[in-house]
């Protein structure tokens, strides 16, 4: 009888990701104006981030070597910049278009990651930057469990496999 109590009381992954994609639907307006504002906030975060690389790395700590790889992000990044900011300044798009750029621009940033992990190939500097932001990005979007899940593994596969690749 315990036990019978005991599985009942278990949360299986389907309930997890049936209870996330209920407050999303229950709170659509909110998960989106969220995701909108943490579009922005982050690109913009990105932006400062990549600009401050550019410029204080070459001067003070020659030995990291930034190489072009920093440049072309720069210049790929002031594009998606705009057009995020253009695009959501002011309206709130669908919910759908929300949660597809979000998790776009989500994989847009960790393939910077990656690539930066494996070029230059004789690097071997480990991609210790990736789980953290992976982690991050987990929480500061709002997702289903269930597409969460999906971005984690593919960002994951994608670092593993050119690190196998590459290096």
């Amino acid at each position: 009888m315990e036990k019978e109590q005991k599985k009942a009381d278990r949360i299986t992954l389907f309930d997890i990701d049936k209870l996330s994609r209920k407050y999303m639907k229950d709170n659509e307006e909110e998960v989106t104006n969220n995701n909108q504002r943490m579009l922005k906030t982050i690109s913009i975060i990105y932006f400062v981030v990549i600009i401050c690389y550019n410029i204080i790395v070459p001067i003070f700590f020659n030995e990291w070597g930034v190489n072009y790889i920093y440049q072309i992000a720069l210049i790929v990044h002031i594009v998606v910049l705009a057009v995020i900011l253009l695009r959501y300044r002011k309206t709130t798009r669908s919910s759908r278009e929300v949660q597809i750029v979000s998790a776009a621009f989500q994989l847009y940033v960790m393939t910077f990651l990656v690539i930066v992990s494996v070029v230059p190939f004789d690097n071997g500097q480990p991609a210790v930057y990736f789980a953290p932001i992976a982690m991050g990005f987990a929480v500061v979007f709002i997702y289903s469990f269930k597409t969460a899940v999906i971005l984690g593994i593919i960002e994951s596969a994608c670092l593993i496999l050119t690190t196998v690749i590459f290096k």
